[in-house]
């Protein structure tokens, strides 16, 4: 079984049981009840910002600052000057990161991604991520020898937009532990709908299985 641990100190919240969500950022003076989000299909709330082109960043709110996603800001480059922005607080047993309060955004495909980590001592990306379209973004490496690594999500030789284990841009690293030498796992940024996985293959696999067998069952 392979290990996540988000690094530092994450303090734990369940969903919110709020009827309504703003998003706060750069474009509207960090109001917390600036932007209002509306909710479709159920459990997901979205809101399209209008603004100037150029990078912003972000956070989802109660209306007030009393409860805010993700840790750190969000972060993106808006191209002609409009993003959606979505937000998905339930959790999700899904095997994706995070488990709730996940807060994404549909890919404007400004830019590509991909992977820096102690792999190899951060010095420069690990590999580069494949756009599978619709915001999903994936590729595999094979890690040489067993351990726990960290890493992040990188716009493409850029570190000024990064993506950690709670999808702020810049962070907690992504902990990540490998069991066996050789070993490949299987990078995956699904951008729209905030979350990331890092299964390796084999685990894929399971699932697909899975798929099949509750198919099956109905």
């Amino acid at each position: 079984m392979r290990k996540f641990v988000a690094l530092g100190v994450v303090a734990l919240m369940a969903s919110p049981a709020m009827a309504s969500f703003y998003v706060a950022g750069s474009f509207n003076g960090w109001n917390s009840a600036g932007d209002l989000m509306t909710e479709s299909p159920p459990g997901k709330w979205s809101t399209t910002i209008n603004t100037t082109a150029g990078r912003h960043e972000w956070k989802v709110t109660i209306g007030d600052w009393s409860q805010n996603w993700p840790g750190n800001n969000a972060r993106a480059d808006f191209g002609a000057g409009s993003l959606t922005l979505n937000f998905y607080p339930s959790p999700a047993a899904d095997g994706w990161f995070p488990t709730a309060n996940r807060v994404g955004y549909d890919d404007p495909e400004l830019h590509g991604w991909d992977i820096m980590g102690s792999f190899n001592g951060w010095t420069g990306p690990v590999v580069n991520l494949s756009n599978l379209g619709g915001g999903m973004y994936w590729a595999q490496y094979t890690v040489a020898v067993a351990g726990t690594y960290q890493f992040k999500f990188r716009k493409a030789g850029d570190w000024d937009i990064s993506i950690g284990s709670d999808f702020s841009n810049s962070g907690y690293d992504i902990s990540w532990t490998t069991t066996m030498p050789n070993e490949t796992i299987s990078f995956k940024l699904d951008l729209p709908n905030g979350r990331w996985t890092a299964p390796e293959p084999a685990s894929l696999a399971l699932l697909a299985l899975g798929g099949l067998a509750m198919l099956r069952r109905r």
